[in-house]
């Protein structure tokens, strides 16, 4: 007999135990930030949907899973607030537009000081160039915003054609 009994126990153990089955849960697609957000506060279940990308070998999110009430309640409070996220959104651009004014001229003024024979509009060019928002490049680094003297050169010398620009310029060796 507790053979019997130890053998059904075993048999259980081993039994595929099933998942819990989802609760009205709906897909959100990632892109809006706040709603993602929201929803998954309100959410009591939610889970991060990921699918593998070949290509780039790692896995890469595609939205959540979260409860139908949930999402009804965080499309409410963002249609409550969206004029206000908008006005923001607008003087932020607005704010950063001005720092990248002022980046630009720091940028022409280091320029000028390092590379007293570079022209003045080919120094606003390089400027422009390299304090672009997004484009990774040195001025937008932390090394550049500190109008670091490396990194100011390096701007310098990644612009098309350095060799050719240098070279009339009256410039230091690190040209």
């Amino acid at each position: 007999m507790p053979t019997e009994i130890s053998s059904q126990l075993c048999q259980l153990a081993r039994a595929p135990v099933p998942a819990p089955r989802p609760r009205n849960l709906v897909f959100l697609l990632s892109g809006d930030a706040a709603l993602t957000r929201r929803a998954k506060k309100a959410s009591t279940l939610s889970a991060v949907v990921v699918r593998w990308s070949k290509s780039r070998k790692r896995y890469e999110r595609q939205g959540l899973l979260v409860e139908e009430p949930a999402l009804e309640q965080a499309e409410e409070q963002c249609l409550a607030d969206s004029d206000a996220r908008m006005r923001r959104r607008e003087r932020d651009a607005e704010r950063r537009g001005d720092e990248d004014l002022e980046l630009q001229a720091r940028f022409v003024a280091d320029i000028a000081r390092l590379f007293p024979g570079c022209p003045a509009e080919r120094a606003e060019a390089i400027a422009r160039h390299t304090a672009l928002r997004g484009s990774g490049r040195v001025g937008r680094s932390a090394a550049g915003r500190s109008r670091d003297e490396k990194a100011v050169t390096l701007a310098v010398m990644a612009t098309p054609g350095p060799a050719e620009v240098c070279a009339g310029w009256n410039v230091s060796p690190r040209c």
